[in-house]
């Protein structure tokens, strides 16, 4: 379960992070890929939710959630469409907090 939610706590890195944090992400690299959303994690709250988001657009990118109340939020990035940014999406949501982003469909 501890890669499975992401807490509060574990997003204070986010706050440390500049626009610039997110370059690679925002860069297209690498071989061209289909379309990929970036699932970062699953956070507890609609006020985590709210900070994710707007953190993520701050860095340039797209982000949303989807759940319901009291069972978690979904949050997506992208799409990404290199190998490159996917990486520097995922490598981004690391360092703001999220344990295990990995490529999935919205």
């Amino acid at each position: 379960m501890a890669n499975c939610l992401t807490f509060s706590d574990q997003l204070a890195p986010m706050s440390a992070l500049g626009p610039e944090a997110g370059l690679a992400a925002r860069t297209p690299s690498g071989p061209v890929i289909p379309p990929t959303d970036l699932h970062v994690g699953i956070v507890t709250s609609t006020a985590d939710e709210t900070r994710a988001i707007t953190f993520f657009a701050a860095q340039g990118l797209r982000a949303r959630g989807i759940g319901a109340p009291y069972l978690g939020r979904r949050i997506y990035v992208g799409p990404f469409t290199t190998a490159g940014a996917l990486e520097g999406g995922a490598a981004l949501a690391r360092a703001a907090g999220f344990a295990y982003p990995y490529p999935g469909k919205m």
